[in-house]
């Protein structure tokens, strides 16, 4: 199972609740967001803070890592 680690406690984790036939995972943990101290600076969501990930996040993120590196040769 896919997570993440919220917040400053380390034991408020964002679970994935995406349903099985779709592609795009959310995670999320609205309980973990209603207790958190940090709340009203994170989000304005009245179910909390969520993160969405689409079959093909890694390879952004990967490709904006590569772009962040190389600036020079753009230049």
């Amino acid at each position: 199972m896919s997570r993440y680690i919220k917040g400053e406690d380390k034991n408020q984790l964002l679970y994935n609740k995406s349903k099985p036939d779709t592609k795009e995972k959310v995670y999320k943990n609205p309980e973990a967001c209603n207790k958190c101290e940090y709340r009203d600076a994170c989000t304005e969501n009245k179910f909390g803070r969520f993160i969405k990930r689409g079959p093909y996040q890694d390879i952004y993120e990967e490709v904006d890592k590569r772009t962040e590196q190389n600036k020079e040769i753009y230049k």
